[in-house]
This record gives structure tokens, C-alpha cells and sequence, in this order.
């Protein structure tokens, strides 16, 4: 039968724990001035809860844990009330831009304007152009007649 020894059975942590024991006004001084770093610092971090009084901060420095005061505050479901007033949308407006609806008359006016042109790529590699149909041969070119 093997015995198998572990840190916790082997007493080593409770030997390498640090011990309480009765602290000097030198020592007592200087936990003080710590204390009030921490606690300014827990303030400034908006941790109201890590807030320590002086035997709390001593017995977190000798490794017992502090005790974390905690609330409980139960979450409501509160309704949405709107603060502006409601404003009806702009639905069938000529000014409406990219989502408004066009009559039928407007619509067929467009239709037959754009007829008269056509989207053609330029002569010499370039972008798309607007040309008229009677431009077409030419793709927008300037042609010199003599």
C-alpha cells in the first residue's frame, strides 16, 4: 500500500500561512496609509463594496478573505414612454428621394427619356458613359470633320 502525500495533507500550507500576530504602532501606521490608498482607489473604480475599515484591511493582508457586502437589487421591467411626439412618415411624396413612390405618368416619362440614350464603356478603357443614340458610333469621341 502506497501513501501518497499532498500540500494539503502535509500541513504545508498552514505552516507557510502568515500569521496574526500583535502588530507594532510602526506597523499599525503603515497598514493605515495603505488602507486609505486602497480604499481611495476602490472609490475611484466606483467599488463601494470593497471599502474596508481597518481590522477588515488587516485581516485581508494576513490572507482571510474579506467579506464582499453585497445587495441585491431585483430588476424591474419598466414600459418605454417616447419623450418626443410621434411624426407621421412621408409615404407618397415626389421630394421623397431613394424610397418615396412615383406615379404612373412620371414613371413612363422617365422610361422614355432614357430610351433616347444608352450606357456604353468609353473608347479607351475608361468608365461607363451617357451617350445619345446618335453618339453611338462614336462612344462620346470628338470626331473632327473636314
Amino acid at each position: 500500500m502506497a501513501i501518497i502525500y499532498t500540500n494539503q495533507s502535509s500541513g504545508s500550507l498552514r505552516r507557510t500561512k502568515k500569521k496574526m500576530k500583535n502588530l507594532s504602532s510602526n506597523q499599525i501606521s503603515q497598514f493605515e496609509e495603505e488602507l486609505r490608498v486602497h480604499n481611495k482607489f476602490m472609490k475611484q473604480k466606483g467599488i463601494h463594496s470593497m471599502l474596508m475599515t481597518l481590522d477588515e484591511y488587516i485581516k485581508y493582508r494576513f490572507g482571510q478573505s474579506p467579506k464582499v457586502k453585497t445587495t441585491f437589487v431585483p430588476l424591474q421591467s419598466v414600459p418605454h414612454v417616447r419623450e418626443t411626439p410621434e411624426y407621421p412618415s412621408l409615404s407618397n411624396s415626389k421630394n421623397m428621394g431613394n424610397g418615396g413612390t412615383i406615379d404612373h405618368k412620371t414613371q413612363m416619362e422617365r422610361i422614355a427619356v432614357s430610351k433616347q440614350y444608352s450606357i456604353v464603356p468609353a473608347y479607351n478603357k475608361g468608365p461607363y458613359m451617357v451617350v445619345s443614340k446618335e453618339d453611338l458610333k462614336t462612344a462620346g469621341r470628338k470626331v473632327w470633320v473636314n
